[in-house]
């Protein structure tokens, strides 16, 4: 058999048992999990940029479950607990005389010691909550600063 003979039968053998093929290696990729992310994570570190580029991707055709998955895995809130949140402040900030309109994409504001969240915020508040939130005395001398100030 000459090299292209070879080329051809190898070819042809591909095709008619790629179903038997391609079972084999799920079946392997099963029985060996461990080897899958090893080999999935240098392949990662072999092409960061096709890695990039596959995320920005999938974001893209995916935002709503990402953000929905994000906010799970954070808060440990489902998409129907957040959902439920929003309707429960009408779409606005938290803040009781803010009317900013929040989404499912506007900030959580959560406790970062015991992790349970608060109410969802806009950024701006998010924002200055988060500066303050480690020292309530800060937050109080500021308060009386503005009251003096003002």
């Amino acid at each position: 058999m000459t090299k292209e003979q070879k080329k051809v039968y190898d070819r042809e053998y591909h095709v008619r048992n790629k179903a038997k093929k391609v079972a084999a290696a799920k079946a392997w990729a099963v029985a060996n999990p461990e080897k899958m992310r090893e080999r999935h994570a240098a392949w990662r570190r072999r092409n960061p940029e096709k890695c990039i580029a596959f995320t920005k991707a999938w974001l893209a055709k995916n935002k709503d479950r990402a953000r929905g998955t994000y906010v799970l895995r954070e808060y440990g809130l489902t998409p129907e607990q957040h959902l439920a949140l929003l309707e429960s402040q009408h779409y606005t900030c938290a803040f009781e005389h803010c009317e900013a309109v929040v989404d499912l994409y506007s900030p959580v504001d959560h406790s970062h010691d015991t992790g349970k969240v608060r109410g969802v915020l806009c950024d701006r508040h998010n924002k200055g909550l988060g500066f303050f939130e480690k020292n309530a005395e800060c937050l109080l001398d500021a308060h009386a600063y503005l009251k003096r100030t003002i």
